[in-house]
């Protein structure tokens, strides 16, 4: 018996040839990483961003020197809000609310309106928002607590140059320039190390 062996034609190969490249190709688009820069040109007021903060909606709000502007994904949003002073620290709870620290001011603004201001004689190092308000690190005279109820600021009992404050679960730690401290939800002390 004879064996036949089965000739395709030229161009039936190549068209399986063709179609395994594109195949190919199709998944390596899929892999590939997109960028988008953010900068002058789509809407930043300058080219250096020192924070990016998200809200509890999920939109992205890109620090710069001194200004805060709204990132959706897509396109920065025009309505950015400007101030005369280097932007130390922020939190943003909404598009209409947050609460910036320029130099030694702790100023809240909503719809772009200042609605509070406190002035310490030091410079804030850290802001961190707590459920009963925003907890506020300077650079030397501790932690203080503004109070969303009361809208009032008073002085925790932790002292010295305040590098940095973290909230995990329900304790709140505070990294002075000398000691590690432990605050249970209550804002009192627990722990020093």
């Amino acid at each position: 018996m004879q064996t036949t062996v089965k000739r395709y034609p030229q161009q039936f190969k190549r068209s399986v040839m063709i179609a395994m490249l594109m195949f190919l190709m199709g998944q390596m688009l899929l892999n590939a990483q997109v960028f988008q820069r953010l900068n002058e040109e789509n809407g930043l007021p300058i080219n250096l961003v020192s924070d990016i903060i998200q809200d509890k909606y999920g939109f992205i709000y890109l620090i710069s020197n001194q200004s805060i502007c709204k990132f959706d994904g897509k396109e920065i949003h025009s309505s950015c809000l400007h101030l005369d002073e280097q932007i130390n620290e922020a939190i943003i709870l909404t598009e209409y609310d947050y609460f910036v620290a320029v130099g030694d001011k702790f100023i809240r603004f909503q719809d772009q309106k200042i609605t509070y201001e406190y002035s310490f004689d030091e410079i804030i190092t850290s802001l961190e928002l707590y459920k009963t308000g925003v907890l506020i690190g300077t650079s030397g005279k501790g932690v203080h607590h503004y109070s969303f109820s009361t809208e009032e600021i008073s002085k925790l009992d932790i002292e010295g140059f305040v590098n940095d404050i973290t909230i995990i679960e329900d304790d709140i730690y505070v990294i002075t320039d000398t000691e590690l401290i432990k605050m249970n939800s209550n804002l009192n002390q627990v722990k020093k190390s």
